[in-house]
């Protein structure tokens, strides 16, 4: 993430389309299927959590893992100089 406030604001859009996506399925859920709500939203919560997470990875902490692997590969190329 080259700023800060980029990869907040990408946090808050990720966070969001997941809340959104949290609320729906538990309306299709609760009001449609007739599950049980307590049953339903911890179904749903974690498999929007799990969402997120991919989303995180995917597209907010892009740069940082390819930074990380660059720095990796680098000090792994120093160690073998010595």
């Amino acid at each position: 993430i080259s700023n800060q406030f980029t990869g907040y604001f990408k946090y808050l859009l990720s966070r969001g389309f997941t809340e959104g996506i949290y609320l729906l399925l538990l309306f299709l859920a609760v009001d449609l299927l007739k599950f049980h709500y307590l049953t339903s939203a911890m179904v749903i919560q974690i498999g929007t959590a799990v969402l997120g997470y991919f989303i995180a990875v995917k597209w907010i902490w892009k740069k940082g893992s390819e930074v990380v692997k660059e720095l990796t590969e680098e000090e792994m190329d120093n160690e073998r100089a010595y």
